[in-house]
């Protein structure tokens, strides 16, 4: 079993999302239009609509329910699969990190209790991968930094890599630059238990 989250852990949330929110969604609205239908049915008719209403709900909640059963059970397997290592980190490429960045942000407390290897813990960040908070580890990310360090906190749902943002249209960050006046520049992401993502970013000069 593997602690990092993969894509695979991805496609598993949003399988469940999809039985949560779309699945249940179209549930509700269909049953809501198909009451008011039904009621107007039977002022005109009386109770000869009945057996037409209850067959109708019986058939809606048999078909609701085996599609809803089938995201679930997809959802299951497809985070055994990513519980198993299956599929690459999450985390490898920006994409996957702004996922998690947003998806963290977005449902932080539900992802915290119910698929925590999607959860984003603090931990500083370089090239967008943790540094072990060790001397070793931080000299090896960081070897040219100082005691100084600035912290940068940006939104909900972003994550450490968007404080390089519009660099190629301004020629630098606004770590960068102050980098530059005062040493080299570092970024690292941490993020709180509470319903965000990575929720600082620190240069440390």
């Amino acid at each position: 079993m593997t602690t990092a989250p993969t894509v695979v852990d991805a496609l598993a949330l949003a399988t469940a999302v999809v039985d949560d929110l779309v699945v249940a969604t179209a549930r509700d609205t269909h049953q809501a239009i198909a009451r008011r239908t039904h009621g107007l049915v039977r002022r005109g008719v009386g109770p000869a609509a009945r057996p037409a209403e209850v067959l109708h709900r019986g058939i809606a909640a048999t078909a609701y329910g085996a599609v809803g059963l089938s995201f679930r059970g997809a959802s299951l397997g497809l985070a055994r699969l990513g519980e198993a290592g299956v599929g690459p980190a999450l985390e490898d490429g920006p994409r996957g990190r702004f996922v998690n960045a947003a998806v963290n942000g977005l449902i932080g407390e539900e992802i915290r209790r119910e698929r925590p290897r999607l959860a984003i813990e603090m931990g500083v960040r370089h090239d967008g991968r943790d540094v072990p908070l060790t001397p070793a580890g931080i000299a090896r990310a960081f070897p040219e930094a100082t005691g100084r360090i600035v912290v940068f906190l940006h939104g909900l749902c972003e994550n450490e890599a968007y404080w390089n943002r519009h660099r190629d249209r301004l020629g630098s960050t606004y770590g960068e630059t102050l980098a530059a006046r005062a040493g080299p520049p570092s970024t690292c992401g941490p993020t709180p238990a509470c319903r965000c993502a990575r929720t600082a970013s620190c240069s440390p000069p």
